[in-house]
């Protein structure tokens, strides 16, 4: 049976409620982190660099238009794009923001060797603290593991006849063929009409 619409709403409000009460019950542990980015950020003398891919790209390209609007020299580099002559952009007197949830996203890994022989300072924005990007990174603000609070993401069918399976929502490709499975398995959760 399907939930109501307005009753998947209020799980997603409650799961961002508890995951900012989990990092306020983190913060002495963050606040150190918090303090030397904000100090970074204000004596960068070149420009902040955001960079992620999936939702953590477009948070990012949120977070470097809302600098901008604040007058702070800021852009985006989609880190895939970045391997085809867009990480030119980046100068020793910039700081990149990389954003991984998970802290190991191949794309943003794959880009660090060149960031840093560009001479800029990495700031990382991700959960886990011992994970790659956090480690590798001048500065990182870490949040912890959290649960997305995304329930239509939780489970997807994939596949194609007897090959069909369900997985984890960030294993499947979006051009591929788990696509259409995808669309049809969130708008069931909805309980709308899978054929619209």
């Amino acid at each position: 049976m399907t939930r109501p619409a307005h009753e998947i709403g209020k799980d997603v409000v409650c799961r961002e409620r508890d995951a900012l009460a989990h990092l306020l019950a983190r913060w002495a542990d963050v606040a150190p982190a918090f303090d030397a980015a904000v100090d970074a950020l204000l004596g960068c003398t070149g420009r902040v660099v955001v960079c992620g891919m999936g939702k953590s790209g477009q948070i990012g390209r949120k977070i470097a238009s809302t600098l901008v609007s604040t007058g702070t020299p800021a852009t985006f580099l989609h880190p895939a794009e970045g391997f085809h002559g867009d990480v030119g952009i980046v100068t020793a007197r910039d700081i990149v923001i990389a954003i991984s949830n998970s802290g190991s996203t191949r794309e943003v890994m794959e880009l660090i060797p060149t960031i840093r022989s560009l001479g800029a300072r990495l700031l990382a924005l991700t959960g886990p603290a011992g994970s790659p990007l956090a480690r590798a990174a001048d500065i990182a603000l870490c949040w912890g593991e959290l649960e997305e609070a995304e329930p239509l993401l939780g489970e997807v069918e994939v596949g194609e006849g007897h090959d069909r399976h369900r997985a984890p929502h960030r294993h499947v490709d979006a051009g591929g063929p788990g696509r259409l499975h995808r669309r049809v398995d969130v708008v069931g959760r909805l309980g709308l009409d899978p054929h619209l």
